[in-house]
């Protein structure tokens, strides 16, 4: 992340905030979705708990491939 050369918050949905004051938004580095990623890789599992969002599919998707790959926290 830290190397990214063009970073965009891209936010969905009429909450920019949750209930806690948290941003709600989509993490682009260099053109790549942040959430697809660290989900493939098996680096967080995947939690939606206010309603239905743009790159949904692509998340759960990438969860389904993290868990069937057995990578990273789904590793057993």
């Amino acid at each position: 992340m830290k190397n990214a050369k063009k970073i965009v918050l891209e936010t969905d949905g009429k909450d920019t905030y949750d209930k806690y004051g948290r941003l709600l938004a989509w993490v682009w580095l260099d053109g790549r979705l942040h959430q697809e990623d660290i989900t493939k890789a098996g680096l967080v599992d995947y939690f939606y708990d206010y309603g239905t969002y743009k790159y949904e599919t692509k998340v759960r998707n990438a969860l389904a491939t993290a868990k069937k790959s057995k990578v990273g926290i789904w590793k057993k």
